[in-house]
């Protein structure tokens, strides 16, 4: 086009306040430049936090993120269609993923890449802290301080990375001969503890599924002025500057979003063409 003919273009556009069709423009050049993350709520303050790195992350890389909040643990079928209909480049998943998923991944080839979960699949990705790992730092720091009476408590049963975590702490305790008490608070962490003081089941080490449980039932330790020691999951004090320091196992959280980041938009853009599956070694911080 010459030049004349393209500054009477752009005049008419101003004249006209148009705006350029960005929803167009992408399908035309086949990439919305826009990524899918799936979460189920932001009462969990990790979830709010990696999904803030991320977005940092994306935007640096040219891309924005796709909220997508869910009413299920899981990542459906359903949801995976409808991320498909709405155009985006790939999915960051911080659920787990539904079996039946897989043969859809197969189908239609929009990736999956799971963040700080697991997964068995050969068609979807994920980066992890290594959970099992996790569990066994807990279990040797509550070992360290001397405990008696071992607790777990986690949120709601199944769910893989809770299963891992448990099994580490369970992998220590068990060549000492300890067996840990297993208990799911399903959101309310005071009335389980309540009900095992009711039981005058005497615990003095508890490591809980994440943070937001370990202050729960810090505070309610010493509303009843009752010394335990505790270890948490998650590390958010370190990136919350008002939450008191806890116990806690984690993995930097904005190097872990911009791995997810990076690697997300190599396998979009096809600069990886495997799965990648990768596990980050975590540490005790307090």
């Amino acid at each position: 086009i010459k030049t004349e003919t393209k500054n009477k273009i752009f005049e008419c556009a101003k004249t006209l306040n148009y705006v350029p069709n960005s929803t167009a423009r992408n399908f035309r050049n086949g990439s919305s430049k826009k990524i899918a993350i799936v979460f189920d709520t932001l009462k969990n303050l990790y979830f709010s936090i990696l999904i803030d790195y991320l977005s940092a992350e994306l935007i640096k890389l040219g891309y924005s993120l796709d909220t997508y909040f869910v009413d299920k643990h899981l990542l459906t079928s359903e949801i995976y269609e409808n991320i498909i209909s709405n155009g985006d480049d790939g999915i960051i998943s911080l659920l787990g993923v539904d079996d039946d998923v897989e043969n859809l991944v197969k189908m239609h080839n929009l990736p999956i890449l799971i963040a700080g979960r697991t997964t068995d699949s050969n068609y979807i990705s994920y980066i992890s802290a290594d959970d099992f790992e996790g569990g066994k730092l807990a279990a040797l720091e509550l070992v360290k301080e001397k405990c008696s009476n071992y607790l777990y408590l986690g949120e709601v049963p199944g769910i893989y990375c809770s299963i891992l975590r448990f099994n580490g702490f369970n992998n220590i305790l068990k060549e000492k001969g300890i067996t840990p008490k297993e208990v799911y608070c399903y959101g309310d962490v005071i009335k389980e503890l309540e009900k095992l003081v009711k039981e005058n089941y005497d615990f003095d080490g508890v490591f809980c599924f994440n943070d937001m449980i370990a202050y729960n039932a810090r505070k309610y330790f010493k509303h009843i002025n009752k010394k335990v020691n505790i270890v948490g999951y998650d590390g958010l004090f370190k990136d919350i500057d008002i939450l008191d320091p806890i116990r806690t196992i984690t993995v930097e959280k904005k190097s872990f979003a911009k791995l997810v980041a990076e690697t997300m938009i190599s396998i979009v853009e096809k600069n990886i063409k495997q799965v990648v599956h990768e596990e980050i070694k975590p540490e005790l911080v307090k």
